[in-house]
């Protein structure tokens, strides 16, 4: 009996009402989605756009709310670092939430943004709140009624960041509890049109960016961008992205930032490539000023000999990296010789 009430129901002719709602997503040849501009870029290449989620992971007090008020200072018209990140202002409220800091400390990260973005006070369209002062149920509807409370006085939400989303689970191992969640969080950026940028703790000791519990999980398979921090023994925090839909940023080409004393703020510093670059850079203008510190200009074979003598090479080798020095370092004159390039 169970089975034929079952079975009726799903013959049933649906109302029209859900095939309204489906239809809003359905393929259609002649007329194609706009591609959406990126709201947040990161080196050049967009990782927040208009109805898809961002996560921001990393370890314990690896700069997670440095690098998210850094992405919200980037649309202030910035005139400081803003640590890669650079972002488009697209109208209408930006709702930022902390969950995890003091009302005191969650102030502090703001000023230091207006300070990046050398601002002395917020644009209107600012809305940060602190809500370490809720529980997980009042902190939930809070947030989710201030959107709604944001589009209404301004007429558009262009984005919304959670620093902190395990706080709004009670249990984020809790796969039912965990995946209504990421699937509010999917249906809000889809509703305002907007990016939703979340970060969460990767778990202790992971070295593939696995985040907490299922909640983690699922955001990673939901999210258009996964963007991880990593920082060193040296406290140097590196920004890269390796698991996107659309964009791949290199751990060693993405942005590195590390705390600077003097300027009460993290600040950027060369990324690994760059700093390879610089380092073989030097290197070979300090193997040049060798080769020419006896005389100017040299023939090819007085170059060769040089070379191998301050390289410690082998001939063969010695015309191979004479070969790499010409035009940066070395060029020849038209009486065929060698000297320096100015």
């Amino acid at each position: 009996m169970i089975l034929d009430e079952l079975e009726s129901e799903l013959l049933e002719t649906p109302t029209i009402e859900p095939f309204e709602r489906l239809d809003k997503g359905r393929f259609d040849i002649n007329h194609p989605p706009e591609k959406p501009v990126p709201v947040i870029s990161l080196c050049g290449y967009g990782i927040s756009t208009p109805g898809n989620l961002t996560i921001l992971s990393a370890q314990p007090k690896a700069a997670k709310t440095t690098a998210i008020m850094a992405a919200i200072a980037s649309m202030m018209t910035p005139r400081g670092d803003c640590l890669g990140f650079t972002g488009a202002w697209t109208g209408g409220a930006w709702v930022h939430v902390d969950t995890e800091q003091s009302r005191y400390d969650a102030d502090k990260v703001v000023r230091v943004a207006l300070r990046r973005a050398g601002l002395d006070a917020p644009p209107n369209w600012l809305r940060a709140y602190s809500t370490a002062h809720l529980d997980i149920d009042e902190r939930r509807e809070a947030l989710f009624a201030e959107l709604d409370r944001a589009y209404g006085e301004h007429g558009k939400v262009s984005g919304f960041s959670i620093d902190g989303v395990a706080d709004l689970c009670h249990d984020p191992n809790d796969s039912a509890e965990a995946f209504a969640l990421v699937s509010r969080l999917n249906r809000t950026a889809a509703q305002y049109d907007c990016p939703v940028i979340v970060s969460l703790h990767e778990n202790p000791g992971s070295e593939n960016g696995k985040t907490r519990g299922h909640l983690g999980s699922e955001l990673a398979r939901k999210a258009e961008t996964n963007l991880q921090l990593v920082k060193d023994a040296d406290g140097v925090v590196t920004a890269y992205t390796e698991r996107s839909r659309s964009v791949h940023i290199s751990k060693s080409m993405g942005p590195r930032f590390a705390w600077d004393d003097a300027a009460g703020m993290h600040l950027s510093v060369e990324s690994v490539r760059t700093e390879k670059v610089s380092a073989k850079t030097l290197e070979t203008g300090n193997t040049v000023a060798q080769v020419f510190s006896a005389k100017s200009v040299l023939t090819y074979g007085e170059l060769r000999e040089a070379v191998m003598q301050v390289r410690g090479i082998t001939k063969r080798y010695a015309e191979k990296y004479i070969a790499t020095l010409q035009p940066g370092f070395v060029r020849q004159t038209s009486g065929g010789l060698y000297e320096r390039s100015k």
